[in-house]
């Protein structure tokens, strides 16, 4: 649970290789990660929410506010049904189904910088 508003909670994962997200994450959180990161679609993001990954993102679970950045890919899946916001990667990206809608939310709030 991050705070829900001002610089957000950021979590660090450096030795990450493949990890799966089942959690809820509320409030504003930023996560880097070294390797492959899946939010499973048991996971929820509620809040402003920020993943920079050296690997690939999957998103089986809905995120409305955020910016996802890859060093390799991106994929939204079916369960992702709405993305508002900022997406970029150094290889592929692909959405399964849903709508994408441009949002600078996350990237211009304090602390996302």
């Amino acid at each position: 649970i991050g705070p829900a508003s001002g610089k957000p909670l950021t979590i660090i994962l450096n030795n990450s290789s493949n990890l799966k997200l089942n959690t809820t994450f509320s409030g504003n959180i930023r996560i880097f990660a070294a390797g492959d990161i899946t939010v499973a679609a048991k996971g929820k993001i509620n809040g402003l929410f920020m993943l920079a990954s050296n690997g690939d993102i999957t998103f089986n679970a809905p995120v409305e506010y955020a910016f996802l950045s890859s060093n390799s890919n991106i994929l939204l899946n079916n369960s992702c049904y709405l993305f508002a916001g900022q997406l970029q990667a150094a290889e592929d990206v692909t959405v399964e189904s849903g709508s994408i809608v441009y949002n600078p939310i996350v990237a211009s709030s304090e602390g996302f910088t």
